[in-house]
């Protein structure tokens, strides 16, 4: 109740402030514009409500996809791991290929907006999470009739043992054979039965692995303390449509469609007290006069006008030209990196290094030449071979690429490992001062230039030849990937003529995130927070979070260190209520 009190007054306050509200539109500079839908979850939006958060994304087939986390979903094997997952299906499918597509991270209301498809079946798409209510919102208008599914997926779907452990999780015991204490055990979730007009699922802990094997080495087992882990209880119903099965609600046909989640954890907690829960708080929020919009909308203009370093380059002032690829010494090899390692199993075919990024339409043709011939002559081609083994390109380590980089290859890899091969390496091993081509993880497609990491997963099956392609643009460093001479990943790349803009953007979208995650029952996860995914080639499923689910103060501390100076002291309780 005190949140929404808070969030009332600040309606209000807001309201009387059209200063604030002017000033709270100039955070529309930092927002994240995609113009392609996402491959899979590592092509995410976040979104959250500071307890609440989401990894949202839209795919080409017309699916609305999100992860739900929250932080205090704790398992019974002391794991921060994800409440489950929704998707939403449009028919028809708003996105066809060539037609247009907008997906917008607009941060000053924390609005997930997705634009797609030409005027006659445009489709609007707005996902957002209550930031005064624990509420997922998936809101969507289309010019034409449509029909919009929402969809319950779960993993968590049978008992089953973790079959790796990270360092902090609570079985880790490094003496003991196989190191581990015991086995993790992952227990299942549930799925509501007959839930009249919605769906939903829980999770409930019906063991407690951890607090006593951590009081013990502590010397507190006699110490009578309530069990953090035990009958711990979370989930969602969610509402909107007609229901199909106990897993699927369906709207429509119609104009406008919407769900809703009503996402909660209780503790300790029966299922039917955790229910009768989600019930009430469902009615609370039906009560709320005028609904719930505008107040969402003013706590995030609250959070932006507290404080705000919105920094620009002098126009005054003189650019020093700088190559969107960093220099260093190396030389680039081909087929290995600088250790002479990650060395390319299959066959090169041809490979081609440009200083400068080549168009869509050069790109296409040389992905129509074979792979035994050389490319036409061009002043900014600096290397093209055919048949390559792995090697170094001497006199390389000078090559200037202020223009831009252009990697063309036709590659037929093996079935490669998990850590991949290199195509082409010009970068410390580990590090970000120079750029790389390869395969990593196994037959997938990655460059590094930079900071920069653009990814595309899956690209080169074993055993045929296929072209690909890697840019990386002057002035903005956008980063392309083509397939077969057809683009199939791009980054929106950054003002680097203008470095002040970039970490001011840099800067709101860093404590976007901890908004988005701050407020909740615990504090922010120094390892992926509310947002973790599947590691890429991995075997982890969506709980997967590397170095597992322990809070270790040198970095738990990092996401804090700047909230006192931008007047985020909200964010900074779970904090001290851990450690007070």
């Amino acid at each position: 109740m005190r949140r929404n009190a808070v969030c009332a007054g600040i309606l209000a306050a807001a309201a009387a402030s059209v200063l604030g509200l002017a000033s709270a539109a100039e955070v529309d500079a930092y927002d994240v514009v995609w113009d392609t839908p996402s491959a899979d979850c590592h092509g995410s939006m976040p979104l959250g409500n500071g307890d609440i958060g989401l990894n949202a994304w839209f795919e080409e087939t017309g699916d609305l996809r999100f992860y739900i986390g929250k932080t205090d979903a704790w398992d019974d094997n002391a794991r921060l791991v994800k409440v489950g997952a929704v998707r939403v299906r449009i028919e028809p499918n708003p996105f066809e290929k060539g037609a247009p597509f907008r997906q917008t991270l607009r941060l000053r209301d924390a609005t997930v907006c997705i634009e797609a498809g030409d005027a006659a079946h445009r489709a609007i798409v707005q996902v957002w999470v209550d930031a005064c209510n624990p509420v997922v919102n998936v809101e969507i208008a289309t010019a034409a009739p449509s029909t919009a599914t929402a969809s319950v997926e779960l993993w968590r779907t049978q008992r089953r043992e973790l079959a790796a452990l990270e360092c902090s999780d609570i079985n880790v015991d490094r003496a003991a054979p196989g190191g581990k204490r015991a086995p993790t055990i992952i227990e299942p979730d549930v799925v509501l039965r007959d839930l009249a007009g919605r769906v939903g699922w829980y999770h409930r802990n019906i063991k407690s692995v951890g607090p006593a094997i951590l009081a013990e080495a502590q010397g507190l087992a006699g110490f009578a303390q309530a069990d953090p882990l035990l009958h711990r209880t979370f989930g969602a119903v969610m509402a909107g449509g007609e229901r199909v099965d106990d897993r699927t609600l369906r709207s429509g046909p119609a104009g406008a469609h919407r769900f809703s989640l009503v996402v909660l954890t209780r503790h300790p907690a029966t299922p039917e007290e955790w229910l009768a829960a989600v019930d009430a708080e469902t009615a609370r929020i039906a009560a709320l006069p005028g609904g719930t919009r505008a107040a969402h909308e003013a706590w995030w203009c609250g959070f932006w006008e507290r404080s705000w370093i919105r920094a620009s380059r002098d126009p005054a002032a003189a650019v020093a030209p700088r190559s969107p690829v960093p220099a260093n010494n190396h030389c680039i090899r081909i087929g290995e990196d600088q250790h002479g390692q990650n060395r390319f199993a299959g066959e090169l075919g041809r490979v081609s290094i440009y200083a400068e990024a080549l168009g869509d339409a050069e790109l296409r043709a040389l992905a129509e030449r074979p792979a035994g011939q050389a490319p036409p002559p061009r002043a900014s081609l600096r290397f093209s071979g055919q048949a390559l083994s792995p090697r170094e390109l001497p006199d390389s380590a000078a090559w200037d690429f202020a223009p831009g980089l252009t990697v063309e290859a036709w590659v037929k890899p093996a079935a490669l490992p998990g850590s991949g091969a290199r195509i082409a390496d010009k970068i410390t091993p580990g590090g970000s001062d120079g750029f790389l081509l390869d395969t990593h993880p196994g037959n997938s497609v990655r460059l590094i230039c930079g900071d920069g990491i653009l990814r595309l997963e899956n690209a080169l099956p074993a055993g045929r030849m296929t072209h690909v392609a890697a840019v990386v643009e002057p002035d903005t460093r956008r980063m392309r990937i083509l397939i077969d001479g057809k683009s199939a990943a791009a980054s929106t790349g950054a003002a680097a003529a203008d470095d002040a803009s970039h970490v001011s953007w840099m800067y709101h979208l860093q404590r976007f995130m901890n908004a988005c995650a701050g407020r909740g029952a615990h504090p922010i996860k120094f390892n992926g927070s509310i947002f973790t995914v599947p590691a890429p080639g991995g075997d982890g499923d969506p709980d997967y979070r590397r170095w597992g689910p322990g809070y270790w103060w040198q970095n738990t501390r990092l996401p804090y260190i700047g909230m006192c100076a931008s007047g985020d002291f909200d964010l900074m309780q779970p904090l001290f209520r851990m450690y007070v």
